[in-house]
């Protein structure tokens, strides 16, 4: 159950995403999605913490973090770009 409300939280974020980009709204909105991305990898990751931390590689759990938080802000301005691209091509038609 819990799997299913993060996927769909995470589906609303890319599509509010590309609905930021649809409507004009500036670049830096995506962040929102991305942020909201970022947290729904950490919470996931955190249930893993006690496994790293018993064999000493919290560092590796970091930099797993970090990694994940860079893919999910790529996500989320592709989706950005991709409503920003939709509406050029509205507004040529």
């Amino acid at each position: 159950m819990l799997q299913r409300a993060q996927s769909l939280l995470a589906l609303a974020a890319i599509a509010g995403c590309v609905t930021a980009g649809l409507t004009g709204m500036p670049f830096w909105s995506f962040l929102l999605g991305g942020l909201c991305l970022s947290l729904i990898s950490l919470w996931d990751h955190e249930k893993l913490r006690p496994r790293f931390t018993a064999i000493g590689g919290t560092g590796m759990l970091a930099m797993a973090n970090l990694a994940s938080a860079a893919d999910n802000f790529l996500v989320a301005g592709a989706a950005w770009s991709l409503g920003a691209v939709f509406r050029l091509v509205l507004q040529s038609v």
